[in-house]
């Protein structure tokens, strides 16, 4: 089975990549991710079409649905320390554009918390 593109969708996806990137790599990395993403999920439904079919189950059989569940898992938000260290790396930005060093302290002990749930 050869996938093939839908009319319209790459030009759909330079249009998005245009009006987000200036530099010419940086479209052209949008653009291959996003084909890479579709066509990997035109695979994934191919495959548990062919479950559906092999199972001899209407559309919602297990095997396909549990495979569609572990290929495509749902994002884990992140972490309190991840949201720590994003925002800390921002007050870094900050300070250094006021030409102030940060000494790297406040960095390496978040760094050394262990992970947590979101502040949610």
């Amino acid at each position: 089975m050869t996938i093939q593109l839908p009319p319209g969708l790459f030009a759909d996806w330079l249009a998005q990549a245009l009006a987000q990137y200036e530099q010419p790599g940086m479209i052209a990395s949008f653009v291959a991710d996003k084909a890479v993403e579709w066509a990997a999920d035109q695979e994934l439904e191919t495959c548990c079409d062919a479950i559906y079919k092999h199972e001899n189950q209407p559309l919602s059989g297990g095997t396909a649905k549990w495979l569609r569940a572990a290929r495509r898992p749902k994002p884990k938000p992140p972490s309190l320390k991840d949201q720590a260290l994003t925002e800390f790396e921002h007050v870094e930005r900050l300070l250094r554009e006021r030409g102030i060093m940060p000494s790297g302290c406040i960095r390496r002990a978040i760094e050394s918390i262990p992970d947590a749930d979101s502040c949610g």
